[in-house]
């Protein structure tokens, strides 16, 4: 009997193991083929690959890092920027520490040039060198400041008044697009900046008023995966289920995020608020209820 039950456990080792190899390989083929033959086809081949990979096995695995890196690379040069960039992004938030992230920024910094904003560029470099001071390019990238008295700080307030028309009420999409990256690039070249959260926290309400719901999702995630221990991580993630039921129509994420929150934490503070946003999810903002009964939090405590 226990000699069936181990073999059982062997098969089963070998079975995920040869599966974990032939997806693997799948990946690496389709890069390998897109190396020799850079079609859109083929890019599009290895961008399949990565995201079967990644499903099967989520971002634990060693191999993802280099897949993200490549499929930056592939996007950079076949013209997609937002792809490029959000590769970029994802690799920098998943993985705060492993092998070569530092040169990788710099690669980030280089594609970003691309995009012709200065003001960005500005950010850009000083975030990384007041986050790598130690770093051997730190002193190159440097000699790219023009303005070192300006803070990464000021900068970015400066646009947040200014990115209003105040004449017409209206919200300039092109520098609330600036103000966003600023914000994000700010954050993920320097993940210790002191204004961090409170940028990201504003630039995922930017994002909601420019109908970038999705983009305001990920940004209130950043907060919650760098700043864990800062008071904006609870009120990122009360926004970001607000996000989903109002902004995204589904009910379902924000209840998950909602009742998560009161399972963990059933008389925190901000259970009440949870109880209210439970009570009216679903519904249109204006017909939201103003209480919640006194007994409601009994579901989530027994």
């Amino acid at each position: 009997m226990r000699s069936l039950l181990l073999l059982i456990v062997i098969c089963t080792i070998m079975a995920c193991k040869d599966e974990h190899t032939t997806l693997r390989d799948a990946v690496d083929d389709a890069l390998e083929n897109y190396r020799q033959y850079p079609t859109n086809a083929n890019a599009e081949a290895f961008a399949q690959a990565r995201k079967a990979f990644i499903d099967a096995y989520g971002y634990t695995d060693p191999a993802v890092p280099d897949y993200l890196i490549q499929s930056a690379r592939i996007d950079w040069t076949r013209g997609n920027q937002a792809a490029a960039f959000s590769s970029f992004q994802l690799l920098m938030t998943r993985y705060k520490d492993y092998p070569g992230k530092s040169e990788n920024m710099l690669e980030m910094i280089r594609f970003v040039e691309t995009f012709n904003k200065p003001a960005l560029n500005q950010v850009m470099y000083k975030s990384f060198v007041e986050g790598h001071p130690e770093h051997p390019a730190a002193d190159s990238v440097k000699t790219l400041i023009t303005e070192p008295h300006i803070t990464v700080d000021a900068t970015i307030r400066a646009l947040d008044l200014a990115m209003f028309d105040v004449t017409r009420q209206l919200l300039d999409k092109e520098k609330a697009q600036l103000f966003i990256e600023m914000c994000e690039l700010s954050v993920l070249l320097n993940d210790k900046f002191p204004q961090g959260p409170e940028h990201l926290y504003r630039a995922a309400e930017i994002a909601r008023v420019a109908k970038l719901a999705n983009r305001a999702i990920k940004v209130l995630t950043w907060i919650r995966e760098y700043y864990p221990d800062h008071p904006l991580a609870t009120s990122s993630l009360l926004f970001r289920g607000y996000i989903y039921d109002h902004d995204l129509n589904n009910q379902q994420a924000a209840k998950a995020i909602y009742e998560k929150y009161l399972k963990d934490d059933p008389y925190g503070p901000h259970a009440e608020t949870i109880l209210w946003l439970l009570a009216n999810l679903g519904k249109p903002e204006a017909e939201i209820q103003n209480t919640v009964t006194p007994d409601a939090l009994r579901q989530y405590v027994e």
